[in-house]
């Protein structure tokens, strides 16, 4: 389980320099971009849930996505697209209900103190018919390192990833 302060925290430091080292991140993003890009129209409203510092946006080459991240600097960077970006968590979007047409969300689900509650929210600001991408890590993620962690003591250093048969 992470802290929201302490994910606030080291996001905002890694900021200036996360794009050089997000290989892997926009690998998975261009997957899932790949995968919901048949259902994407021009004038779909689009809520980035986790933007960083806004690749989907910049992938998408799109001005009008609402871009929202935890870390204040991660908005910073993303503000730089030309998007509006909003300061906040994904377990409490500033949203209306049903107000987005498509929400993406990518890798940050295993950052999420509560990943339920941060699901549930997805779905309240999605439109009914609306569409709803996320990427996220498997249980068998860093398991080289969770079995490596376990020699030494119990304690939870890796995060709990959700499973493919979770509800919400």
């Amino acid at each position: 389980m992470f802290s929201r302060e302490r994910v606030k925290v080291d996001f905002s430091k890694a900021a200036g320099n996360y794009d050089a080292h997000a290989l892997l991140q926009r690998r998975v993003l261009r997957a899932l971009l790949e995968r919901a890009n048949p259902f994407l129209a021009p004038r779909m409203a689009v809520l980035d849930a986790g933007c960083g510092t806004g690749q989907l946006a910049k992938l998408l080459e799109r001005r009008d996505i609402i871009q929202l991240d935890i870390a204040p600097a991660m908005c910073r960077k993303a503000q730089e697209n030309g998007n509006n970006t909003v300061n906040g968590a994904m377990e409490s979007l500033p949203f209306a209900d049903a107000h987005f047409d498509a929400v993406f969300s990518s890798l940050v689900l295993q950052w999420l103190p509560d990943v339920q509650a941060g699901l549930q929210e997805l779905k309240r600001v999605v439109k009914l018919g609306g569409l709803i991408a996320v990427s996220t890590f498997g249980t068998s993620t860093l398991h080289e390192l969770r079995h490596s962690f376990a020699v030494y003591d119990d304690a939870p250093h890796v995060s709990p990833f959700i499973t493919a048969d979770s509800s919400w």
